[in-house]
């Protein structure tokens, strides 16, 4: 059964070793600048998804996940006016505490979104690896999802990824929260998101959609969207940002 599809792969609901699961295929011409497997052999943590097997046949690689039941996003779209913000808290911290882990590793998420966090009734988990690298060198590259990537990738020739990993998280908090973008909806626009992103500081001039968000959860957005990514926190400080702390 059909249960997903993003811009190359197709993801089917299927059964291995007699327990449901995800199975998602991927052109190969489209996994060849792909470190997914890789990545998620080594990567073991209780918010990170599951990569149960892989494979490949003469047309895709096949990975096999555990399966949980939704995206963040399927969740956001079914509230008109965003999420309630202890279920913000409930989906945001495991994937701070996921990027804490990464990060000491070496490695950086580079896609960090509600369309790629999941989440069943115990579980949540960050998924979807395909733009994962290492952190060794800065990158030089702009792999992401235009509404979610930092300014510095944007305005510089290289840029670190555990600082726009941050950025990202910034972003999802606070469309979970509003149903609404803190920059604007400028995919379209490049430019124009780009400018938005580089001038505009969320909650300088509250809109409706954000007004209604309490202090812990706006300065934890607000420190997350530094846009000075030598000042914008590490995962690991991020925990102890008021809205996280427990």
């Amino acid at each position: 059964m059909l249960i997903g599809q993003g811009n190359t792969s197709v993801i089917y609901k299927g059964t291995y070793c007699g327990e449901e699961c995800a199975i998602k295929t991927v052109p190969i011409a489209a996994t060849q600048l792909s470190n997914e497997n890789e990545f998620l052999n080594q990567l073991q943590h209780p918010f990170i998804i599951k990569l149960l097997a892989s494979g490949q046949s003469s047309t895709d690689i096949i990975y096999i996940y555990e399966l949980l039941d939704y995206d963040a996003l399927t969740l956001l779209n079914a509230s008109k006016f965003g999420l309630n913000e202890d279920i913000v808290r409930i989906i945001g911290f495991p994937v701070c505490c996921a990027l804490k882990y990464i990060h000491s590793r070496g490695i950086a998420h580079r896609d960090v979104k509600p369309a790629n966090i999941l989440l069943s009734r115990d579980n949540v988990k960050l998924a979807d690896w395909g733009f994962a690298a290492y952190t060794d060198q800065p990158f030089n590259d702009k792999k992401g999802s235009p509404i979610y990537m930092a300014p510095e990738i944007y305005s510089q020739s290289t840029y670190h990824g555990p600082p726009a990993d941050i950025w990202a998280l910034g972003v999802t908090l606070y469309q979970l929260k509003t149903n609404t973008y803190p920059f604007g909806d400028k995919a379209d626009d490049i430019d124009e998101l780009k400018n938005e992103i580089f001038t505009v500081t969320p909650f300088l001039s509250l809109s409706s959609s954000s007004s209604s968000l309490t202090i812990d959860l706006r300065e934890t957005i607000t420190s997350l969207l530094t846009k000075d990514p030598s000042l914008r926190p590490s995962a690991s400080n991020a925990l102890y940002l008021p809205f996280f702390k427990m």
